[in-house]
């Protein structure tokens, strides 16, 4: 028994060790979420509120609440969590927890079907860390992200699969259900956010150029039909509220020029340089790790405007060079596969033979997981939001976390072992490739730890919302006027016994996300008005007030917040 036991554990060492990888993230995620971090906020907590509808109302969304682009994916994994655990941030960020684990289990399939086991190991160990805005993005129910990285990954591995076995009876009974699988992954994918449509667009391909002789027949049909599925959400949508235009929406996620800016127009010169330099300095070494290397705040970061001091022009020279790094890297690697799938092609992929389609697997697997993540940086260069606002915005290359170990991964593959490299060798040894794995996981370490070390200061932020909820119900204001980011963390927070409408900073009402709240708030007597110190609302608020003869009972939470109360109003 014993060595049989032995036997089974040895036989199935690499799966054993990736479970293990896969529970050491989970628990490093649930620890930092259980002690508070990283909070909520409006956009978060919205997510959180469409659960609760979910779980409470029988309401079934199709998209995040004011849009007409990002599904509610995270939103029903939420409802769950929150019939499991009660409503709370917890329950809500361990749903994402729940996706994220999904998206390793996908991650070390794709990886093992590319390259050695030894890789994917390491790509998982990778993918366990993180520093803290890659980890941020990760437990923020902001809707699309992490199913972006999933069914990513998923169509890739698929994709990857169908070029492995095109030939194979012994799978020909499998390949309509994969086909399906595919069309279903890629439109769920859709509908959860167009992020995943580099994904979607190159496995298609990939498909078509290595398996036409299948595609042109009734697996494409197969694939139509469950990419029709995948989509049927946002086709529901479009018929039940035409009105609104999904394919606008999804263009204004990018932050549009102010329409009350004095700032001259920049020339297009400079406008091509500011998102060169806010994608390169900024979002991609938010999402690949430098951050622990050396330290900017947001506000620091971005504009360079703001680079007046000795250590912040260092620090972004530090990201720069790291960003052109990692650019190199998935180039590099990028090249190397485009070379072997060009060879690979002299020959007719329905002439492949077994090692053939082995090894045209491998090359589609890796071409897609590295050009779809490319194809996300080009479109980001193009976008206002890698001027505007690269650091708010560099989630939008959340896939890099696919690409950068299978670049890694790429490069070993192809560079030769130390020992036969001849020192006029000039491309990358393996010796090089290893030192760079290494420096990432060191990085990604002490993000980890540097994340944890934020805790205390978040707990306190979060201590500051609980007293602000509930002075609110103490005080019996269950309906309030405040700005965006005070409104609907604090309905969830509540459990929705307080609700919302927002006021922007010139006091003006914003279209509330969830139409309802404002009638509700119109039929609220006496109005409190509910305001963070410092900010715009708080000190414009008095001055209104006494424009409309109204007397207010002022009071603070915490030296965090004002809350204004109208006692009598004038005629």
């Amino acid at each position: 028994m014993r060595n049989r036991t032995a036997r089974w554990l040895a036989a199935h060492a690499y799966p054993i060790a990736a479970a293990a990888i896969i529970a050491a993230a989970v628990a490093i995620r649930v620890t930092l979420v259980g002690a508070g971090w990283p909070g909520t906020d409006s956009d978060d907590s919205t997510m959180g509120l469409m659960a609760l509808h979910i779980l409470t109302r029988g309401e079934h969304p199709l998209f995040f609440w004011g849009q007409a682009y990002m599904g509610t994916g995270e939103a029903y994994v939420g409802a769950l969590m929150l019939a499991l655990f009660g409503v709370s941030s917890f329950a809500l960020k361990c749903g994402l927890i729940v996706l994220y684990a999904a998206f390793m289990s996908v991650m070390y399939w794709l990886l093992t079907q590319a390259f050695e086991r030894k890789w994917a190991l390491l790509g998982l160990v990778f993918l366990s860390l993180g520093a803290d805005d890659m980890l941020y993005h990760q437990l923020n129910a902001y809707g699309g992200y992490l199913e972006t990285l999933l069914f990513g990954a998923l169509l890739t591995v698929l994709t990857c699969w169908l070029v492995r076995t095109a030939d194979a009876t012994t799978h020909a009974r499998r390949r309509p259900w994969v086909y399906a699988g595919w069309g279903l992954a890629a439109g769920l994918g859709l509908w959860s956010d167009p992020l995943v449509a580099p994904f979607v667009a190159l496995t298609a391909l990939a498909l078509v150029v290595t398996c036409w002789h299948e595609v042109r027949g009734r697996l494409a049909l197969l694939a139509l039909l469950g990419l029709v599925l995948g989509l049927s959400p946002w086709i529901l949508y479009d018929i039940t509220a035409p009105s609104l235009d999904a394919a606008k929406s999804f263009l204004q996620r990018t932050p549009a020029p102010s329409a009350t800016t004095t700032a001259p127009t920049p020339t297009l010169g400079e406008t091509a340089i500011r998102r060169v330099l806010g994608t390169v300095l900024v979002s991609i070494p938010n999402n690949t790790g430098e951050i622990p290397l050396c330290p900017v705040t947001v506000d620091e970061a971005w504009p360079p405007q703001r680079w007046t001091t000795p250590r912040v022009r260092g620090c972004m020279l530090v990201r720069g060079v790291w960003g052109a790094g990692i650019l190199a890297l998935l180039a590099g690697a990028l090249t190397l596969e485009i070379k072997g799938f060009m060879v690979a092609r002299r020959t007719p992929p329905a002439k492949w033979g077994v090692d053939e389609r082995r090894r045209g697997a491998r090359n589609v697997a890796r071409l897609v997981a590295l050009a779809a993540p490319g194809m996300t940086i080009v479109f980001f260069l193009f976008s206002s939001a890698a001027s505007a606002a690269p650091w708010q915005y560099s989630r939008y290359l959340i896939t890099l976390l696919i690409a950068l170990p299978v670049a890694l991964a790429t490069l070993w593959a192809h560079a030769p072992p130390s020992h036969r490299a001849p020192w006029r060798w000039r491309g990358a040894r393996r010796v090089d490739i290893a030192s760079i794995a290494g420096l990432l996981v060191v990085l990604l370490a002490l993000g980890t730890l540097t994340t944890y070390g934020e805790i205390g200061a978040q707990q306190a932020r979060n201590q500051v919302q609980a007293d602000l909820v509930r002075a609110l119900l103490r005080q019996g204001d269950t309906a309030i006027y405040a700005d965006f980011w005070t409104c609907f963390r604090t309905a969830f927070q509540s459990g929705e016994r307080v609700v919302c409408s927002v006021l922007n900073a010139r006091l003006e009402m914003l279209p509330n996300r969830y139409p309802p709240y404002d009638a509700l708030v119109r039929t609220a007597r006496p109005p409190a008005y509910v305001f963070p110190l410092p900010s715009a609302q708080a000190d414009a608020f008095p001055s209104y007030a006494a424009q409309h003869g109204w007397r207010l009972d002022t009071h603070t939470v915490d030296g965090q917040y004002v809350l204004f109360h109208v006692v009598s109003a004038g005629g």
